[in-house]
């Protein structure tokens, strides 16, 4: 696909045209315009820093194929990074990330800033997130997650039936994007660690679940939003695959496996896979009867 700049005819307007042409793109693909809003540079910042601590935003018209194509691009023009996506409730999904970071998750950007000087803060704090995260003395497998949601009723149940692909996954207008230097997404999860409430799965938790995904079922974590984990796959998955990840939700969820069928023919026609990590998927815009 062509990136166009975005054209103003009015002389007039020449000034705000410079300063608009330098922040936004347009990709031009067949679902339609799909833009990215560059915000200007952090000078303080080092190349690295400033797409770590804020790459673009993605204006994806609440679309989840301007999401995927929008991912795909950035694959292709950024390979030595991967993207990650704030794809829903953005302003609660920041609110929840700056509480979790409290205590064992807690970084000294001023201290950090007067040792070492500013412009590599933003890849520092990534990184002593990360290293917290794999600390080995308290890591935990997906096992741990389980029996602490429990989605085995009538209204939660016909919700997750819903959001486990992503046709039905509640996408922001304006996305935040960032780009993360790796190529093992489930290092994503420190640029936006999430977990913050009693009931929902905790931020190591979470990172668990991630990380059994990802190495054991070839997904990609490529967003996180205030509710859900967003994960993409090459290709569909295959029966046994399929059954596997389908009893790990059964477990994961606490739904009986003779309520999961139709969530298992999703998954296995579906290179995508929406999570939710909190409590009740009530507060979700999805209509359990579309």
């Amino acid at each position: 696909p062509s990136i166009d700049i975005i054209k103003e005819v009015h002389p007039w307007r020449a000034r705000m045209f410079q300063a608009l042409k330098a922040i936004v793109k347009v990709f031009k693909d067949s679902t339609g315009n799909i833009r990215f809003a560059y915000p200007e540079k952090k000078n303080q910042y080092s190349e690295i820093s400033n797409k770590i601590h804020h790459f673009a935003t993605l204006n994806a018209g609440g679309s989840s194929k301007a999401l995927f194509k929008a991912y795909s691009h950035l694959r292709k023009e950024h390979p030595d990074y991967l993207p990650l996506f704030i794809h829903e409730n953005t302003e609660q999904c920041f609110y929840t990330n700056m509480h979790v970071q409290s205590d064992d998750f807690w970084f000294d950007e001023e201290a950090y800033i007067a040792q070492h000087g500013e412009s590599d803060a933003p890849l520092a704090h990534y990184q002593f997130l990360l290293e917290r995260l794999n600390d080995p003395a308290k890591s935990l497998r997906l096992e741990d997650c389980f029996g602490v949601l429990n989605y085995d009723n009538d209204a939660e149940l016909a919700v997750f039936r819903k959001l486990t692909v992503s046709s039905h996954l509640p996408i922001d207008e304006d996305i935040p994007v960032y780009l993360l230097p790796t190529q093992k997404s489930s290092d994503l999860f420190a640029r936006m660690i999430n977990g913050y409430f009693n009931d929902d799965l905790q931020p190591r938790q979470n990172y668990a679940l991630i990380q059994h995904f990802t190495q054991n079922y070839g997904y990609t974590l490529m967003g996180i939003g205030a509710t859900t984990l967003l994960f993409i796959r090459n290709k569909n998955p295959d029966s046994t695959i399929s059954h596997s990840i389908l009893e790990d939700l059964s477990k994961l969820y606490s739904i009986p496996s003779d309520k999961m069928k139709k969530v298992g023919e999703l998954i296995a026609v579906n290179k995508f896979l929406v999570l939710p990590y909190t409590e009740s998927l009530m507060g979700l815009p999805i209509d359990p009867h579309a």
